[in-house]
């Protein structure tokens, strides 16, 4: 019984640590880009679908130059952009943006 309560308690801890680095989607209008160092491309989101991203800082990543063409031509056309990233270590890390889309409805 006891290895079985360990087990339990043991998958309920790695799920809940697992979950918090998961890649997530939101919708975000972009504040702010700019390059840190040599290379790396950051974004700064506001205005997001879940409160909790605003005012969080991302990095473009491997794709830089096709994400920096969508960053720029969000915010020249006043529109949001649908993002996939680790929001949660976003503050801390610059967490790496997966994937980036320019949202062209009236929003």
């Amino acid at each position: 019984m006891k290895k079985i309560i360990l087990g339990l308690l043991t998958f309920a801890c790695v799920t809940a640590f697992a979950s918090s680095a998961i890649a997530a989607w939101d919708t975000c209008a972009v504040e702010r880009t700019g390059v840190v160092g040599t290379s790396t491309s950051l974004i700064k989101v506001t205005d997001c679908g879940t409160s909790g991203n605003n005012g969080k800082w991302l990095s473009l990543g491997n794709q830089t130059d096709r994400s920096l063409a969508v960053v720029l031509t969000a915010i020249s056309l006043g529109k949001k952009v649908k993002i996939n990233a680790n929001f949660a270590g976003a503050d801390t890390s610059g967490s790496a943006v997966g994937a980036i889309y320019t949202i062209y409805l009236n929003n």
